[in-house]
């Protein structure tokens, strides 16, 4: 191999290593109990239609100009936030998220000409380990129910009519790091739409140019009474601006708003053989008694954070880039 070529080589190799995004967090890597909060801004995105919840957000966006930011937090009284925001002389967006311990606060804000389908996302979410009782039940098959207050609103500005603004708002409910199925039944998505599992969504696109939402919501998870699972939601927003002809200077807005809340509402009750019981227990690591509609931390776990031991462990990943 020639010199030149040699050269060109490295250089090739060298340009895929400082091309390749950071891994960012995700319900998969996340240490039980915690979470994360990410935001990303950019003028593309591979997967245009809209992040999945509990997902690598940063894996969502490709080589082109971009900004992300993500932060996770571990333990009761901790939270994490993230904030991302992409300017050019096409496209203006910001992202924001927040979350800790039953609580997720997102939104993004997209404005843009349809010259590149500019998108703005946030997304995050929490985990813990619990276990849920039922007296004289241990080790029967139950369904154990609980609730979300949701919270949000979503517009699109589109003057040319059916040229893809959008924005999407979805929550998801894990069971062992796995999406919850939409066969075990009692869950109720409000006014939002389920997908293929008990991810509930709200969307708004030139079709359907808004919506505002304040409402519970339910998933129904299969448990095994007494014995211990990872419980996670997570839940992630999008504004985008559409595919556009690379011509036109019209501007498309798209703005969406979960910043008041995305909550833990508290447990229904468990059924078990078609008998609805609401005498149950749930213990957790996080030491957090789930049972109550804004989750409160066990006495004990309040007296460690006094003393410091239950302090924020945080660990944080920033990275920008901006490649044509």
């Amino acid at each position: 191999m020639s010199a030149l070529r040699r050269c060109a080589a490295c250089a090739l190799l060298l340009w895929a290593a400082t091309s390749a995004h950071a891994a960012g967090p995700s319900q998969a890597t996340i240490l039980t109990p915690g979470g994360f909060a990410s935001a990303c801004a950019s003028r593309h995105m591979v997967n245009f239609k809209a992040p999945v919840p509990g997902a690598d957000l940063q894996a969502e966006f490709d080589d082109f100009a971009y900004s992300c930011e993500s932060n996770t937090f571990s333990g009761v009284g901790s939270a994490a936030t993230a904030n991302a925001t992409f300017t050019n002389f096409q496209s203006d967006g910001v992202a924001k998220a927040y979350a800790g311990m039953g609580v997720i606060k997102l939104s993004a804000q997209e404005d843009a000409t349809n010259a590149f389908p500019a998108p703005a996302a946030a997304g995050g979410g929490w985990m813990d380990k619990v276990t849920v009782n039922l007296p004289g039940q241990a080790g029967k098959s139950a369904i154990w129910k609980f609730q979300l207050a949701v919270s949000g609103t979503g517009w699109v500005s589109d003057p040319l009519g059916g040229n893809g603004s959008a924005v999407r708002a979805s929550i998801t409910g894990f069971k062992n790091h796995a999406e919850l199925s939409r066969s075990t039944t009692g869950w109720n998505a409000g006014s939002g739409t389920a997908g293929i599992g008990q991810t509930f969504s709200w969307v708004a696109d030139a079709a359907n140019r808004s919506f505002a939402i304040d409402e519970l919501v339910t998933f129904a998870m299969p448990v095994t009474l007494g014995t211990q699972f990872d419980w996670g939601v997570y839940a992630s927003v999008l504004a985008r601006a559409p595919i556009g002809n690379g011509v036109s200077t019209h501007v498309f807005s798209s703005e969406i708003d979960f910043g008041h809340t995305i909550s833990y509402a508290g447990s229904l009750g468990v059924t078990v053989n078609g008998v609805l019981y609401e005498n149950e227990t749930l213990t957790s690591v996080s030491a957090i008694d789930w049972l109550n509609a804004t989750p409160v931390p066990e006495p004990g776990t309040w007296a460690l954070m006094l003393v410091g031991v239950g302090g924020v462990c945080r660990v944080a990943r920033r990275w920008q880039g901006d490649r044509h």
